[in-house]
C-alpha cells in the first residue's frame, strides 16, 4: 500500500476519533462507578482513548509524504491530543452532570504522548 493511502487512512481514523471524543464529552455523565485501586473512575478509559488517538496522529505524520521527523511527530501528536483533551474538558463545563477535570486533561495528554511514542517505535510495521 502506498504511503499516500496509508496517510489518508490514518488521518481519517484520527479525525473520526476526534469526533467520537468530542461526542462522548458532550454526553451526560453515567452513574458514578467507584474506582478500584489508585485509578479514579474513567481514568483508564481516558488513557486508552488518547493512546489510540496519539498513535493515529503519529502514524499519519510518519506516513505523510513530508515527514516532520520523529521528535516533531511526537510533539505534534502531543499538541493535538492535549488541545483536544482541553477542548473536551472545557465543553464539559456546559454539560449537566459533567465536570471539567484538569487531571483528566493531564491523563489525555499522557495518553497522547504514549501513543505517539508507540507509533514511532512501531513505524516499521506500517
Amino acid at each position: 500500500m502506498k504511503d499516500k493511502t496509508k496517510a489518508f487512512i490514518f488521518l481519517s481514523l484520527a479525525i473520526a476519533e476526534t469526533l467520537v471524543l468530542v461526542w462522548f464529552s458532550l454526553q451526560p455523565s453515567a452513574a458514578f462507578v467507584p474506582s478500584a485501586g489508585f485509578l479514579r473512575s474513567g481514568d483508564l478509559e481516558h488513557l486508552v482513548a488518547y493512546v489510540v488517538y496519539g498513535f493515529m496522529w503519529s502514524a499519519f505524520f510518519l506516513t505523510y509524504k513530508k515527514r516532520p521527523g520523529v521528535a516533531m511527530t511526537i510533539l505534534l501528536s502531543l499538541a493535538i491530543g492535549s488541545a483536544i483533551g482541553a477542548l473536551c474538558e472545557t465543553l464539559q463545563l456546559f454539560v449537566p452532570t459533567r465536570v471539567a477535570d484538569p487531571l483528566d486533561w493531564a491523563i489525555d495528554s499522557l495518553g497522547s504522548l504514549c501513543g505517539a511514542a508507540a507509533a514511532v517505535k512501531a513505524r516499521n510495521l506500517f
